[in-house]
């Protein structure tokens, strides 16, 4: 999960905190009543959904309209698309976009500003076989939702799984990682969205099938640090030198475990609220055979050093797990944990405080909600400040879910 949907989250925690329900004693509908579902589906009344019945991929919430409202960035497989929100969460999608010209395998955007002009550029990072073009896909602003096709700007092909705009080496321009199926790949912007690959002068040489990459300062040096989510090799934490040259430490920072561990997505967040971040890896057993899918939590010691507390603090899951988010959804000042399952639907974990975690999904999301969920995206997309939930989903129509408002 990815730099500016990090900031949106931040954004989220401060500004739902006084919005959420009452207790149960003083519920609307009366004394000793449940409240109702906080969430509506409304994917019928507010998403083309006649255009979204593929496999969606991925999903970035971003105001691409500079409207003031956040749009939807979708990589897909197939066209790439562009959802355009009114304002009020309800989404039309952009055609006649170059986007459309475009057929690949993609699964992954990243979205920023990279040419420094202030408007969101996209990069979609293409998982294409030996059989497809191996060609990621680059596109410049060019104001008014339109965008200019500038492949040739990404200056490596691969087959690519995840991406992350951030950054990396702090000189004031946002940088290209990529997690791919053999080498990651570092490309960095020369300010002008001209990327240089030094792949070879600032990661380990490593061949991986990395399906997500996480970008934080888990040693508390002040420096960010990669975390790369595996599927059939070892997770693995490359700290930064201070110099944007990154070292493999996984040795020394991670719990060795014996079980295989597929993992699809990590996460980092402060689960316990005591300064520094923390990982949760989302986990599936898919393709391979052995692995063990239950979700994983890894506590910070503060210098970067994590311990294990999965069978302490985190329920038992075992859905294949292919996105996690962090969002205080409960509003009582601590992130929770909301989990997009390839076996089908959203699952929402509350946090005590301290980082304990219980299963309270039936009290959030409407029942007989289960897509087969590849990712999600959690965002204010009506402008009533409170966390909304939109659901990429594998081979069917996307889903979107809409905070009500329980003080009306």
């Amino acid at each position: 999960m990815r730099y500016l949907h990090i900031i949106i989250l931040i954004l989220l925690g401060g500004t739902v905190s006084s919005c959420w329900i009452e207790a149960a004693e003083d519920s609307p509908n009366g004394p000793g009543e449940p409240d109702p579902i906080p969430y509506e589906n409304v994917s019928s009344s507010n998403l083309p959904t006649g255009s979204l019945s593929g496999s969606s991929m991925n999903a970035l919430a971003v105001d691409i309209e500079q409207d003031g409202d956040l749009d939807l960035v979708i990589a897909s497989q197939g066209p790439n698309k562009i959802l355009l929100n009114n304002g009020s969460g309800e989404f039309s999608i952009l055609s006649n976009s170059i986007l459309d010209r475009f057929n690949f395998n993609s699964q992954d955007v990243a979205v920023a500003d990279f040419n420094g002009d202030s408007r969101f550029d996209l990069f979609f990072g293409n998982a294409a076989d030996q059989t497809t073009s191996q060609t990621n896909e680059f596109y410049l602003n060019l104001g008014n939702v339109s965008f200019s096709n500038d492949l040739g700007q990404i200056p490596v092909t691969g087959i690519s799984n995840s991406s992350l705009a951030r950054d990396l080496n702090r000189d004031g321009f946002i940088d290209i990682l990529i997690g791919n199926s053999g080498q990651n790949i570092l490309l960095i912007n020369n300010g002008n969205a001209r990327f240089f690959d030094q792949t070879g002068q600032r990661l380990p040489s490593r061949f991986d099938l990395t399906r997500d990459i996480e970008v934080g300062d888990i040693t508390g040096n002040g420096f960010p640090d990669i975390i790369a989510a595996n599927e059939n090799d070892d997770n693995r934490v490359l700290a930064n030198n201070g110099s944007g040259i990154y070292l493999d430490q996984t040795g020394s920072r991670l719990p060795v475990i014996s079980a295989i561990e597929e993992t699809r997505e990590v996460e980092l967040a402060d689960v316990d609220g005591d300064g520094d971040l923390d990982i949760y890896y989302s986990n599936v057993r898919i393709f391979e055979s052995g692995a063990d899918p239950q979700d994983r939590l890894l506590i910070n010691d503060g210098q970067g050093v994590f311990s294990d507390v999965t069978t302490s603090q985190l329920p038992q899951k075992t859905s294949n797990t292919f996105d996690t988010d962090f969002v205080d959804i409960d509003s009582d000042g601590d992130l929770d944990i909301l989990t997009g399952n390839f076996n089908g639907g959203v699952q929402v974990f509350l946090n005590n405080g301290a980082g304990t975690f219980t299963d309270d999904t039936e009290n959030w999301l409407p029942e007989g909600l289960n897509p087969r969920v590849v990712d999600f995206e959690v965002g204010d997309y009506n402008g009533d400040q409170l966390p909304d939930i939109y659901i990429a989903v594998f081979d069917g129509a996307d889903v979107l879910l809409l905070r009500k408002d329980q003080e009306q």
